[in-house]
């Protein structure tokens, strides 16, 4: 689909995502939560990582993660810094922690 829309497989300005979890913590500017069933557009991303705790038995001791802000048009609010899943959004396969799930649209 992204193909047919013209984008090449990096998350890009627009591009629309789904929340596949709750996420109580995670707020919005108007202070919402980010629930699952949210759809929202992606504002400014860009990839970063994010350090896994040194006490985790792990393979790595980061993964990569999209680093970007939601727009959530239809109430006119906003997610700020919001970290997702980059293996996720690419493959659908969690890298390491599942408070990062979601779906590109």
């Amino acid at each position: 689909m992204r193909t047919l829309l013209g984008r090449g497989p990096e998350p890009q300005v627009g591009d629309k995502v789904i929340c596949t979890r709750n996420y109580w913590e995670d707020c919005s500017l108007h202070g919402d939560p980010l629930i699952n069933g949210s759809i929202g557009y992606l504002m400014n991303p860009h990839k970063g990582k994010v350090y896994l705790p040194w006490f985790l038995k792990k393979e790595k001791e980061y993964f990569d993660v999209i680093k970007t802000e939601i727009e959530v048009p239809e109430v006119n609010d906003i997610y700020p810094m919001v970290n997702i899943d980059y293996n996720m959004l690419q493959t659908e396969t969690k890298s390491a922690d599942w408070r990062l799930e979601y779906k590109l649209g």
